[in-house]
């Protein structure tokens, strides 16, 4: 495996989990009216949900 295989292969499963943290927070923002863009990911959450 080359170093950018290697990158890749924990950058892709990253993103995808990112994408799906920040997904979420996007729904419980339309639930109660705010404006999706406002929508965050802690990073502490981000860490352990990897």
């Amino acid at each position: 495996m080359n170093a950018e295989q290697i990158i890749q292969s924990w950058h892709e499963p990253a993103l995808n989990t990112l994408g799906s943290l920040l997904s979420a927070r996007k729904a419980n923002l339309r639930k109660i009216n705010r404006p999706e863009s406002n929508a965050m990911v802690l990073q502490q959450e981000f860490i352990e949900s990897l």
